[in-house]
Formats: structure tokens, sequence, C-alpha cells
């Protein structure tokens, strides 16, 4: 059983995007990555704050604030709009 970090970011990547995306257990992302699922909680708090640094850094990390903002401003003008 692989209990190491990834071996490429693009591991760690795809890890953290799989997660966010299709919410499985961690029983079933234990099963996944072949590792245990402490070993899956550890890597998902790393890679979680790895990826919001990286996206902030970047310009381009959107908050749940201001997401859900953003959705009723759109969803009061979509009902304005009568569409």
């Amino acid at each position: 059983m692989q209990t190491t970090c990834f071996d490429f970011s693009k591991e760690a990547l795809f890890f953290v995007l799989h997660y966010l995306k299709a919410y499985p257990t961690l029983e079933s992302m234990a099963l996944y990555f072949d590792t245990d699922m402490s070993t899956v909680c550890d890597y998902l708090k790393i890679t979680k704050k790895s990826l919001k640094a990286t996206l902030k850094a970047q310009g381009v990390f959107v908050s749940k604030i201001k997401y859900l903002k953003t959705n009723r401003i759109l969803t009061r003008l979509l009902k304005d709009w009568k569409v």
C-alpha cells in the first residue's frame, strides 16, 4: 500500500479535482489511489490548501460567498427578464 506523497504534481491535482468534482467517499478515494483513508484525508487537506493558494496567486480564485452572491444577482436578473 502506497503511503508516500504523489510522484508528480499532476497526480496531486487530479486527486483534489476528482474529489471536488465527484465527492467520492474517503474509502473510495483510498481504493482508487491505493492508500488508506487517513492518508486520503491528509492529502486532501494539503492539496486543497495548495490549490486554493495557487488559484489566489494567479488571481482566479472565486470565494464561495462571492459565487453565491453572483448567483443570486443572476437569478434576480433572469426573473426580471422573465427568462
